[in-house]
């Protein structure tokens, strides 16, 4: 393992961010991942490697990084910066819009999860050696995304955090998902107040 983190809050765009979940002090959410994934993260058989890009690090909309908090065992690849390079890894798949449907019984599999815009993610998953050598897999249509920080593409575009939730659905069994898309809500709540905005329903 690295270095420990320092205590004390750390600097975001948007402001001081907990050094922990990464979220603004002000609608931190540790309570919450304590609550639905434990102190350790939701326990897993299926490793969780998010490719984050350095652009996308510091936004105070940011999910990813809570994904990677909540599931233990999983690997942060910060893209983006130099010496940084990330190791291919053996039968490891990529969640892409396209590819064949994920199934349960890709359990276990080491899974990269872009973490980034949608033109930076469809770059990177074109140039990084190791999301080249995996395969892809995308998942079933479902429900609208219910991530309200953001506005994306389209409707069935889903933030990095609900993409995972929905994931590991498969994967690990609706109790992963459902732990998940709580956190999810909790943080998209607690970062609306920031803003003033009450959400509706």
């Amino acid at each position: 393992m690295g270095k420990k983190s320092r205590e004390g809050p750390i600097r975001g765009l948007a402001g001081a961010c907990c050094v922990r979940c990464r979220v603004r002090l002000e609608a931190c959410v540790c309570d919450v991942l304590a609550a639905h994934a434990g102190e350790g993260g939701l326990a897993t058989g299926t490793p969780l490697h998010l490719v984050l890009h350095a652009g996308e690090a510091k936004k105070s909309t940011n999910t990813g990084y809570l994904a990677a908090r909540a599931l233990a065992g999983s690997v942060v690849h910060l893209h983006g910066r130099e010496g940084r390079a990330i190791v291919p890894r053996p039968r490891a798949l990529v969640l892409t819009p396209e590819g064949r449907p994920l199934a349960a019984r890709d359990a276990g599999r080491p899974v990269f999860v872009i973490d980034a815009a949608w033109r930076q993610a469809r770059r990177m998953r074109r140039k990084l050696p190791a999301l080249v050598e995996a395969e892809p897999v995308r998942l079933a249509p479902g429900p609208p995304s219910r991530y309200a920080l953001r506005v994306g593409p389209t409707p069935a575009h889903l933030s990095t955090l609900e993409a995972v939730a929905r994931a590991w659905g498969v994967l690990e069994g609706p109790a992963h998902r459902e732990a998940l898309e709580a956190i999810l809500d909790v943080f998209v709540e607690r970062s609306l107040a920031l803003r003033g905005v009450k959400r509706s329903g």
